[in-house]
């Protein structure tokens, strides 16, 4: 039937493997191989000719009653003997035809054998320790089964390289766990002991009733994965097939923003994952992980190896009329012989609770997962997981993680960012994590030949995935092209003004069915009526992120939340005169809107009105009378983007990215504003560079007029002398000093204007500030972090919004934070005050928030606005519009009557 062949000498070898984690094979010449040993994990059939009854629901409950507990997938193996004919040892299941392999357990190694007793490969040394101790302490049996293409591919390979001094020859198996009932703990807790995780079998490999062991509180399954009678004839059906009892409608405008008002309390009421357990900590992370950072990696497992409990699985088993097995998805009711889902998900931590250390703690425990991948994943594949970060800055707050958390050498890690970079493009496959920058994974993807998208990683993971919450920019679609195995999205708002957020998330991801736009808008942007709920929910919302998101707040951490303090200073009598006056000319702007026919004019009118509201709030009479006129190209950037992201427009006029930081200077660190005020994100200057005709004044390739190329020169000479200090910079600058001594503060503020006025009054009272905003450059954000760090005598930081949401993670020597605003999309705040509610922080923080009385700073802070969708991208069309316009009087009228 078939020969073995002991393999020659100077072709037993044992793989060159850098790390004691990496997949082994023994030597099997120095272990003396001969005959074939006892087989303890004995084969048991496969069956293709089972009849309906032998599937059906079980109606007892034997803890004695034998039971498939799953299938061990991709687990690696090498050759080491050629074998001639195996065609009797094959089997056709659904998914092809596949190999019957035995397992032949010795000291040291673990054969794999046909059924005539002639040896072929050996497990990796992982898998051996795990099946050897289940096979010493339970009664446990296993089934190898190898697809027949790829075992034939390896067996001559192996007779090619006979011989030769050459690498091994590694193939991939599955292997089909069963036993009794009341050994399942046994078992799941060995496996795990060796990071080995079941998950469900394939269609018609057993006829055995299907319970993981590793899967927690499982209802009593109603069937099992056997029969294969007709299931050619049962089709992948990625369409629309519910038969939902209730009823999915288009929200209205009112049921939208009731979801916007509550969007804060939706999150953090999800569904929790009680199945979860403490992951047990890898000797090569350096530090002790929190229960819920332990809980948060064994969530990341769990999801990348596919071993989620069916309670959260968006596939549920069924059964059809003709008995025959398929899938069905719980959202959509699209139909599939498998249960397809994406590998990863969203870690929707709270900011400060070690998203970053949970990630660097499943990386560094699926070291092996990994190292097997690139083994046997196929020729462009790597073991590298690749991180996405939104900044320079957080590129480096990765980088002291890496080196505060993991032990040295424990994993190889790069940056891959700036012109140095191509150094390493031949290299990146070697690197066990690699660092990157969206705007870098943006210039590589124009070069489709680009390194970044030659191979097929093993993870990719997005930090502040929210970034590409517009799947119309060249961001997403960058990193949407990715080649991996696993995606991750890390953020702590995955959803700021609309539905739409989620779904470009959902997209990366690559969400079965849910990831078409069509089907995400239809079935999860709809509400769900039915009689128990006849206004609606968004339960179908509900059912996605319990599935695939994790999201823990700081209320499971009681020592790391904060106080908040609201201060709502009266403006002087002069200042509630100018005030009056802005607020009739918004009146009247918004009643000249509602009845204008120009959608474009009426945003931009209302837009800047309520735009001069909020800044005089801030800056009061400091601020010349003419800078109340239109705006223009002598407006300071920040005013011009504080605009546009009102109106939803703040976008990159190359890749729309979003533009969340900005500078008049073109050779900054930060996004730049033409003179045309357009915006064109740092990674797209260049281009914008290069297309002007000439140095100096040039045709704008943006607009085609003539204009300089610089706009250092804007904005420079609106603050006016004056004897007194705005009513609010007042009171700030009195909480200050009667905290200098004690607490370290931050003051933010979206405008640079405001933060002049405030760091002038603190000079005037001789205390010394540190400042960043949009035009200090990377390395000298660094440096004033470090200061601000290091020096007990720095105790006063001044940081503009846009700088301070995303990127710098150093600021929890502060316990003190001074919000000058409210802003209009409330994540906004919460990554500011994130940045120093951290697991490190030492002290309690206070948050004082400055709104002054009777001002449009009451409207905005009172969650009134989400009703207007105000940060969302303006106004409706027709009567939506003017049903707006007029909510928005009412409440201006309400709040500063």
């Amino acid at each position: 039937m078939g020969t073995n062949r002991p393999i020659p000498t100077n072709t037993q070898r044992e793989p060159a493997v850098g790390t004691s984690d990496s997949i082994e094979y023994i030597d099997l010449e120095a272990t003396g191989v001969s005959g074939t040993g006892d087989l303890p994990l004995t084969t048991y059939p496969m069956q293709d000719d089972l009849q309906p009854s032998d599937y059906q629901a079980q109606d007892s409950w034997n803890v004695s009653e034998e039971i498939c507990y799953g299938m061990l997938h991709d687990i690696g193996a090498e050759v080491r003997w050629s074998v001639d004919t195996v065609e009797q040892d094959t089997i056709r299941l659904p998914d092809g035809l596949f190999l019957s392999l035995s397992i032949n357990f010795e000291d040291k190694y673990a054969k794999l054998q046909t059924t005539g007793g002639f040896p072929t490969a050996v497990l990796n040394n992982r898998t051996h320790q795990g099946l050897s101790s289940i096979s010493n302490e339970t009664k446990a049996r296993a089934q190898v089964i190898v697809e027949y293409t790829t075992w034939v591919d390896a067996n001559n390979k192996f007779r090619e390289l006979e011989g030769k001094e050459t690498s091994s020859v590694c193939f991939q198996t599955r292997i089909i766990l069963s036993g009794l009932r009341d050994e399942g703990n046994t078992v799941a807790k060995l496996l795990a002991n060796c990071n080995l995780y079941l998950q469900e079998p394939m269609l018609g490999a057993t006829h055995l009733l299907y319970e993981n062991p590793q899967s927690l509180d499982l209802p009593h399954p109603l069937f099992t994965t056997g029969g294969l009678q007709d299931i050619q004839e049962l089709e992948t059906v990625l369409v629309d097939d519910s038969e939902h009892d209730s009823e999915l409608v288009n929200p209205t405008a009112e049921d939208m923003s009731s979801l916007l008002v509550d969007i804060d309390a939706f999150l953090n009421n999800m569904p929790v994952h009680a199945y979860l357990q403490a992951y047990q900590e890898d000797r090569r992370i350096l530090s002790s992980l929190l229960p819920h950072q332990r809980e948060g990696v064994d969530f990341m497992n769990r999801r990348e190896i596919g071993i989620c409990p069916p309670e959260v699985a968006l596939w549920k088993l069924q059964l059809s009329t003709n008995e025959v097995q398929y899938y069905r998805h719980v959202i959509t009711g699209a139909k599939s012989p498998s249960m397809a889902d994406c590998r990863g998900g969203i870690l929707a931590d709270d900011m400060g609770l070690g998203k970053t250390l949970t990630t660097l703690s499943a990386i560094v425990g699926s070291l092996d997962r990994a190292r097997e991948f690139a083994l046997f994943g196929g020729d462009r594949s790597a073991k590298t997981t690749i991180i996405v970060v939104p900044s320079e800055l957080l590129m480096n707050t990765w980088e002291n993680e890496i080196k505060k958390h993991i032990m040295y050498s424990a994993v190889s890690w790069l940056r891959y960012h700036g012109p140095e970079r191509h150094d390493y493009d031949g290299k990146l496959s070697s690197y066990d994590l690699i660092l990157t920058t969206y705007g870098t994974a943006m210039v590589e993807f124009r070069d489709r030949e680009a390194a970044l998208y030659g191979r097929t990683w093993y993870r990719v993971v997005l930090d502040e995935a929210h970034v590409i919450r517009n799947s119309s920019s060249k961001q997403f679609e960058a990193v949407s092209n990715f080649s991996s195995n696993i995606r991750w999205c890390l953020t702590g708002t995955p959803i700021q003004n609309s539905l739409d957020d989620l779904g470009s998330l959902v997209r990366y991801l690559k969400v079965p069915v849910l990831e078409d736009g069509t089907a995400f808008r239809k079935h999860i942007s709809k509400l769900q009526r039915s009689a128990s709920s006849p206004k609606g929910e968004f339960e179908n919302l509900k059912l996605l992120l319990s599935s695939i998101c994790m999201r823990r707040t700081k209320n499971i951490l009681p020592g790391l939340g904060h106080i908040t303090t609201d201060v709502r200073p009266e403006f002087s009598q002069k200042e509630r005169q100018r005030y009056s006056g802005l607020e009739i000319a918004c009146k009247r702007a918004i009643t000249l809107a509602i009845g204008s026919k120009s959608q474009k004019g009426t945003h931009h009118g209302v837009m800047q009105a309520l735009l001069r509201l909020r800044m005089f709030c801030n800056n009061g009479l400091c601020v010349s009378s003419t800078a109340a006129t239109a705006l223009g190209s002598q407006t300071p950037p920040d005013e011009v983007l504080s605009l546009l992201q009102q109106g939803g427009q703040a976008m990159c006029s190359y890749c729309s990215c979003d533009i969340v930081s900005i500078s008049s200077h073109i050779d900054s660190d930060a996004s730049y504003l033409t003179q045309c005020l357009r915006l064109v994100c740092h990674e797209c200057t260049a281009q914008y560079r290069s297309e002007y005709q000439a140095e100096g004044e040039a045709n704008c390739p943006l607009c085609q007029s003539r204009h300089q190329i610089d706009n250092s020169s804007r904005g420079d000479t609106e603050i006016t002398v004056q004897s007194t200090y705005p009513s609010k910079i007042q009171q700030l600058v009195q909480d200050v000093q009667a905290h200098y001594m004690r607490d370290k503060c931050v003051i933010f503020s979206f405008w640079k204007k405001t933060l002049d006025i405030v760091e002038g009054c603190l000079v005037e009272q001789r205390l010394s500030v540190l400042r960043i905003d949009g035009d200090v450059t990377t390395r000298k954000r660094n440096a004033i972090l470090s200061e601000f760090q290091s020096r007990s005598a720095s105790r006063i930081l001044l940081m503009t919004f846009s700088t301070g949401a995303v990127g710098l993670n150093g600021l929890t020597v502060a316990n003190r934070v001074h919000i000058l605003e409210p802003q209009w999309n409330p994540a906004v705040e919460h990554q500011a005050i994130g940045r120093l509610l951290r697991i490190d922080q030492a002290e309690r923080v206070t948050v004082i928030r400055y709104m002054m009385r009777r001002s449009i700073e009451e409207v905005v802070q009172s969650k009134q606005h989400r009703k207007l969708q105000l940060a969302g991208g303006g106004f409706a069309s027709g009567e939506g519009k003017a049903e707006q316009l007029h909510h928005l009087t009412s409440i201006i009228n309400q709040n500063t009557g």
